[in-house]
């Protein structure tokens, strides 16, 4: 007596979009145009009236206030992501928030390298140009280091790709990946006017935009792109250090 052969469905790694057609309640699970509004809008205010009102206040806070200022752009970024995110919190995996495999963080972390050679190169050939490169000299204590090299990287990637590319993506992969780049520069741009030692430069906010925008395109998770974005950002410190 032959027995019926079971076939059952394999479980296949996220690639492209895809992981935007799998969150709970369909098209209500998605995140859109509300969301980036609501999360950049509280990011740039941030941004832009804090330090104003924290100015007066610079003698009271005494050695308080340069750290405050510093981490400033990475809590804009984080109270941006929860303003844009707050109805999505019961479903994480809808702002990519979900597990990447060994492969995909690896694969980050080189990025992350290639991304540092490419800001380098992009800005020397600015340079060589004339033009405007949007770079600074940020905070390379050991607290700037941290907060630049690690904080500033996590938060920025949970607004800019969990929530802004991922809303982007579901109009196209160009708009998806290039829109992240655009959002990235245009708060990079912010920070570097009004908080200039919290930059670590616009260039390299377009490059990483970049990658880290293909690489959530390409597992469905913000943390390659996470992984990415400390890389290149911690190379690029170090590098400030030493020169």
């Amino acid at each position: 007596m032959k027995h019926p052969i079971l076939v059952t469905p394999t479980s296949k790694p996220l690639t492209d979009d895809s992981f935007l057609r799998r969150t709970d309640g369909g098209q209500r699970g998605l995140v859109g145009w509300g969301e980036i509004v609501a999360g950049l809008v509280l990011m740039g205010i941030a941004v832009y009236r804090i330090p104003i009102a924290l100015e007066p206040q610079a003698a009271a806070l005494g050695p308080w206030y340069d750290p405050i200022l510093l981490a400033l752009p990475a809590l804009a970024a984080l109270s941006g992501f929860f303003a844009a995110a707050r109805t999505r919190l019961r479903d994480l995996g809808a702002v990519g928030i979900r597990r990447a495999s060994g492969p995909a963080l690896l694969a980050g972390a080189g990025l992350g390298v290639v991304a540092l050679g490419l800001t380098v190169g992009a800005t020397l050939g600015l340079e060589r140009l004339g033009l405007p490169t949007g770079t600074a000299t940020p905070n390379t204590t050991v607290l700037g280091l941290v907060i630049l090299g690690l904080v500033l990287p996590l938060t920025w990637e949970l607004l800019f790709r969990g929530v802004v590319t991922t809303a982007l993506l579901r109009h196209g992969a160009a708009v998806g990946v290039l829109g992240s780049a655009v959002f990235s520069a245009a708060a990079a741009l912010l920070v570097l006017y009004f908080l200039p030692t919290a930059s670590v430069g616009v260039v390299s906010a377009v490059v990483v935009g970049l990658i880290a925008a293909v690489l959530l395109r390409r597992t469905g998770s913000v943390w390659p792109g996470v992984v990415a974005h400390v890389v290149c950002h911690s190379l690029a410190l170090g590098l400030v250090v030493l020169s």
